[in-house]
């Protein structure tokens, strides 16, 4: 049997009469203590404890009914000190589970959502949010799990979609990170070393004292994450692609598909054999990875991000409704640099002649397309040309036979 549990009643706060008597001043009524609430409750918080991935949705109801309603034995001053002796929990997980019940309890008509909201970890990121706001992240996240076909959202998935309707507004200066202060306080003390130094030190010393000073500035500056030369950081909103030309014969993102991460997204590509000759082809199936579409807002560093360097943006089987949300972020992340690089220009053009119709093409965003050889650039270069962008660009790889490229009117 359960254990019975007195109620102790709400404490009466002194007030004192300044004026005029305000009704919100007067004493609250006591209301009737209601034990056999508590005993329920605290019997579903320690069943739901043993399980509590299982029965998270009870667990944190039961939490925020005993604060709501204020339920507390004699001896404790509130339900928050209560569960605290009882359960072990913190003051400020104890608030959170209570907060997070509210939501639950809110929504509790909304099956849809509910079932997936599944952990403290998915519930935490609305919990700073009003009541619409919450909705609204909601109604994003079923889209885009509609969109990708998922049947789970995952706590980033909600992290993701909190991000993308409020997003950061400013980027953060490198020069105030912890790393970047370092490098240059050491710096500092290797020129002040060198400022020390005779007036007849060799120069061959100099130059090495020149060097580490240098090398230490480097370290301060943000860590490229990128074996790619010319950008700093790669963003894969989506995954998956399929033959185009020549010029995805030797793809090295079929042949990592097709290897190490086969595993991780199984299907999307394999190995072939052409003329007794080992390849890795793209098999034209997409995997569309809505959470992870706000990564560059949640870095406020200023960068330059190759967009989607394993797969094609404008891939025909890319809804345009994700091209869309794309395209929204690096609005949103004005202080990066996006570089969309695609085989497919024509739908490029197309997309950008409705999203930039009556509105200017950001200047962070550069619109490019890939080429290897006279036919591939003959056929793409004119699409390019349509692209509405600040800035369009050209790469030429794998170059697979000579190009007249004739004039380069309208390529950056």
């Amino acid at each position: 049997m359960s254990e019975t549990i007195e109620l102790a009643a709400p404490r009466l706060e002194e007030t004192k009469t300044v004026g005029p008597r305000d009704k919100r001043c007067e004493p609250r009524e006591v209301k009737k203590p209601d034990a056999e609430a508590l005993t329920k409750y605290v019997a579903i918080i320690t069943r739901c404890r043993e399980k509590e991935t299982e029965n998270f949705h009870e667990l944190v109801v039961a939490i925020h009914e005993i604060q709501k309603r204020e339920l507390c034995p004699p001896g404790y001053d509130s339900p928050v000190r209560f569960l605290m002796a009882k359960f072990g929990y913190s003051k400020s997980y104890c608030d959170r589970l209570a907060a997070e019940g509210r939501v639950l309890n809110r929504l509790s008509t909304r099956v849809d959502a509910v079932r997936f909201l599944t952990s403290d970890a998915h519930l935490r990121y609305l919990l700073k949010l009003a009541d619409a706001e919450q909705d609204e992240v909601l109604e994003l996240v079923k889209s885009w799990a509609k969109m990708a076909g998922l049947n789970e959202w995952s706590p980033r998935l909600i992290k993701t979609a909190v991000t993308f309707l409020h997003p950061p507004e400013t980027a953060r200066d490198p020069e105030d990170s912890a790393r970047s202060k370092l490098a240059r306080q050491f710096a500092g003390l290797v020129n002040e070393t060198r400022a020390e130094l005779p007036d007849k030190t060799e120069k061959v010393i100099l130059e090495k004292i020149d060097g580490l000073a240098e090398k230490a500035l480097a370290l301060g500056r943000p860590p490229r994450t990128t074996g790619i030369d010319w950008t700093e950081a790669t963003w894969n909103p989506l995954q998956g692609c399929s033959l185009a030309s020549a010029g995805c014969d030797h793809c090295y993102a079929a042949k990592l598909m097709a290897t190490r991460r086969r595993a991780v997204y199984p299907g999307l590509a394999k190995e072939d054999l052409v003329n007794g000759k080992k390849r890795y082809v793209f098999l034209g199936k997409i995997i569309l990875l809505p959470d992870h579409l706000c990564v560059p807002l949640e870095d406020r560093t200023p960068k330059r991000w190759f967009v989607n360097s394993m797969s094609d943006l404008f891939h025909k089987g890319v809804p345009d409704e994700f091209i869309e949300a794309v395209f929204e972020v690096m609005e949103k992340a004005a202080w990066h640099q996006f570089q969309v690089l695609t085989k497919r220009p024509e739908r490029m053009a197309e997309f950008t002649s409705k999203r930039y119709k009556a509105k200017t093409p950001p200047a962070n965003v550069w619109l490019g397309t890939s080429t290897e050889n006279q036919e591939t650039y003959d056929e793409r270069r004119p699409h390019l040309s349509r692209t509405k962008a600040a800035v369009r660009w050209l790469s030429v790889e794998p170059m697979l036979g000579p190009i007249e490229f004739g004039s380069m009117d309208g390529i950056d």
